[in-house]
């Protein structure tokens, strides 16, 4: 277990060509870089609702709105045929996969054999000593 502690500084200056000092300022908050997995999830459901709210009209629309090909939109929307737990596995970062990985799951139309297929694959990519190898 280990703790990430994160506290910010300014560089200032006198003068010109003056030598750097650091001053203690308000600690920002870095943002955490989002897997690009959960993103594609997550917009997933905003086109949903952008569809269900009669905003655009088909999956051609958001296609065009989004300067993307309509098999990428279909590749996107499919991300919400998941199971409701790997979903919320991928948005909440509990699951490190890729979106094939996901999008071969997908393919699978029963709940229990996503969940199950999913379990194998995190199993396969673990070592013995139960340490995620490095991507």
């Amino acid at each position: 277990m280990s703790a990430t502690v994160k506290y910010a500084f300014r560089e200032s200056r006198s003068g010109a060509g003056a030598p750097k000092r650091l001053q203690a300022g308000a600690a920002s908050s870095a943002p955490e870089k989002v897997p690009r997995v959960a993103r594609l999830l997550a917009l997933a459901h905003k086109f949903q609702r952008m569809l269900d709210s009669g905003e655009v009209k088909s999956m051609a629309d958001l296609a065009r709105l989004g300067r993307v090909s309509r098999a990428r939109i279909t590749q996107i929307m499919d991300l919400l045929m998941l199971a409701p737990e790997i979903q919320e596995a991928v948005l909440t970062g509990c699951v490190d996969t890729t979106v094939p990985e996901l999008l071969d799951i997908v393919q699978i139309v029963d709940w229990t054999e996503q969940r199950m297929r999913l379990f194998k694959r995190l199993q396969a990519a673990t070592r013995p000593d139960g340490i995620r190898p490095a991507a």
